[in-house]
């Protein structure tokens, strides 16, 4: 099964989402305003898509250390989506690890970045 290919796009200066066809031919002064985040292909708890960019509540199960809840940043880097929660000091990309009932979409960085604090 091919993954499907999806992306989204958050306008920096109206600090709203942009619908995609807008984006079809765009300006060069345009393109400048606009964050596009790609969908990871994996969906939450609640079916809802995961793109770069989101934030997820994760159940991070340690070995060492009491296991935690832990919202995490979705980043796209080095061609792999990580989640990186960094109040904790945790990264990882091994999405296979983890069920998709621990995580669930509980905002984004640009509408709640308050959520990484």
């Amino acid at each position: 099964m091919a993954r499907e290919i999806k992306f989204r796009a958050w306008d920096k200066n109206k600090r709203d989402w942009v619908d995609m066809l807008a984006l079809m031919l765009p300006t060069e002064s345009e393109t400048e305003s606009f964050v596009l985040m790609q969908y990871t292909g994996l969906k939450d708890k609640n079916g809802k898509e995961i793109y770069e960019g989101d934030v997820i509540r994760i159940f991070v199960r340690r070995h060492v250390e009491p296991s935690v809840h832990a919202n995490a940043e979705v980043v796209f880097a080095g061609g792999v989506f990580w989640f990186e929660a960094r109040q904790i000091g945790f990264t990882d990309c091994n999405w296979h690890l983890y069920n998709q009932s621990d995580r669930e979409v509980v905002g984004n960085i640009y509408e709640t970045p308050d959520l990484l604090k």
